[in-house]
């Protein structure tokens, strides 16, 4: 195997192709809806407003608005198109910008190869969610900011980032300022207005929010097991979009051989540092270290083929079963997203839900969203961010799931007007043993309750208010 190949005119664009393939292959074998954030901001698009009244009964919608805002033109094609266009055009940019820093052909090909392939590429841009703008945002906005002509041009985009998603946002004013300070030290007053403009908005924007709703809650529910950091940061090891293991190992190769070059290049390896401390708390980071990891495996990889061996065969196979480990990352991504929730099923149970007449529905907060989308109003869900009294909520829930008293989940489902109970089969794994435990017992074996809707693991259940 030769890596001349990344040196020919044609390589940028059969590394366009693989990419496209690999981006098109969710939307077509999945569609668009994958996870929630596709389900919530189609529907904030569908009926845009700084009031949701259907998340815990209505709240003041506190969320990243412009993702929302993105779609309003017409939210079911953009929620689908969207991620494929802004994914090419980050494709592009990625190029300009690789031209600018790494002169080596071979280099920034690979490069570009190993960035398109990344699990966090094919996660941000193969369907609609909070990442996908603000990535887009971060390497549009760095690729004006390195253009003396266009450099200005950040200063809108710093109006809405922050907006997109705050994290991506901290993120990238981090990376900006390593850039800033160790290279470009002439952009310093544009990286100042740029942080103004964002900081300020952002205070103003959420000072109103605290004002109208007069507290501010970012409840985080409790964790369950035991917390393991490489499990957070390595896609291999069950982290959403974190980094593959073959470029864990290829960019440890390649800072080994660029590792004399530490004090020449401070700004590239300090900005890995602070990134992959970053990722411990912000899982976020993970998109920025996967860019950066990708530069330094594609050395690895180059000089690793470089080395002189005693058979060509060993060494084309070495190189091979590499580029195989890349790829394998990016088929598992691709395999996970497919298998994401909601399935088939899931979709069905939206479906049937949205027929019934709008009222309240309670269920587990991942569930949330779903309930919203299909017009019920929800008791919980995960955006915990500035909503009303969610620990409280969060209590209630429990003690309705797992104590068998008739009075307790009485007074708990009047107290939020509950007509509908919503229970799946990730539920019943997750929270009851047995179907004589908790609310399982009380819905089966009292007359204030009977099955609406009882197909594939997935029930919903009518509350009887007349007995």
């Amino acid at each position: 195997m030769n890596l001349q190949l990344f040196t020919k005119w044609y390589a940028k664009y059969l590394i366009f192709g693989i990419m496209l393939l690999f981006l098109l292959i969710v939307p077509i074998l999945k569609g668009p809806w994958v996870g929630t954030d596709p389900f919530l901001y189609h529907r904030l698009a569908s009926d845009f407003s700084f009031y949701d009244s259907l998340s815990y009964g209505g709240r003041i919608a506190a969320y990243s608005f412009v993702n929302a805002l993105f779609l309003i033109p017409a939210p079911t094609f953009l929620i689908t198109v969207l991620p494929y266009i802004l994914g090419i055009i980050s494709f592009f940019l990625l190029s300009k910008i690789l031209s600018i820093f790494i002169e080596d052909l071979r280099w920034r090909n690979l490069s570009l190869l190993i960035i398109s392939l990344s699990p966090a590429f094919i996660y941000v841009f193969s369907f609609y969610n909070s990442l996908t703008l603000a990535i887009f945002f971060s390497i549009l906005g760095f690729y004006l900011y390195l253009n003396k002509k266009f450099k200005y041009y950040l200063l809108p985009i710093a109006l809405l980032l922050p907006f997109c998603n705050p994290k991506i946002a901290l993120c990238f004013y981090i990376f900006l300022f390593l850039y800033t300070f160790f290279i470009k030290k002439d952009r310093k007053s544009l990286f100042i207005y740029s942080l103004l403009i964002s900081s300020i908005s952002l205070l103003i924007y959420y000072s109103l929010i605290f004002f109208l709703t007069g507290s501010f809650t970012n409840f985080s529910p409790p964790l369950e097991g035991q917390f393991l950091f490489f499990s957070k940061v390595l896609f291999d090891l069950g982290s959403a979009y974190g980094l593959g293991l073959f470029v864990v190992i290829l960019s440890l190769f390649g800072a080994i051989n660029s590792w004399s070059k530490k004090y020449s290049s401070p700004f590239y390896f300090l900005s890995i540092g602070i990134f992959l401390l970053m990722s411990f708390f912000i899982t976020e980071a993970l998109v920025f270290l996967s860019i950066l990891l990708a530069i330094l495996a594609a050395l690895g990889l180059i000089k690793l083929f470089d080395i002189h061996w005693s058979s060509y065969q060993y060494k084309s196979f070495i190189t091979l079963i590499l580029l195989l480990g890349l790829i394998f990352s990016s088929i598992s991504q691709v395999n996970h997203l497919i298998d994401s929730m909601p399935d088939k099923e899931t979709l069905e149970a939206i479906e049937y839900l949205s027929t019934l007449e709008s009222s309240v529905v309670i269920s587990s907060p991942t569930n949330g969203v779903w309930i919203n989308f299909a017009g019920h109003k929800s008791v919980i869900d995960d955006n915990y961010l500035f909503a009303l009294n969610p620990e409280e909520r969060y209590n209630d829930l429990n003690n309705l799931y797992y104590y068998r008293d008739l009075t307790n989940s009485t007074n708990i489902l009047t107290k939020y007007n509950i007509k509908y109970i919503w229970i799946d089969q990730e539920m019943r794994e997750n929270l009851w043993e047995s179907d004589t435990e908790g609310l399982l017992f009380i819905l089966q074996y009292t007359k204030n309750y009977y099955t609406m809707y009882n197909r594939n693991g997935i029930q919903i259940w009518r509350v009887n208010r007349d007995d």
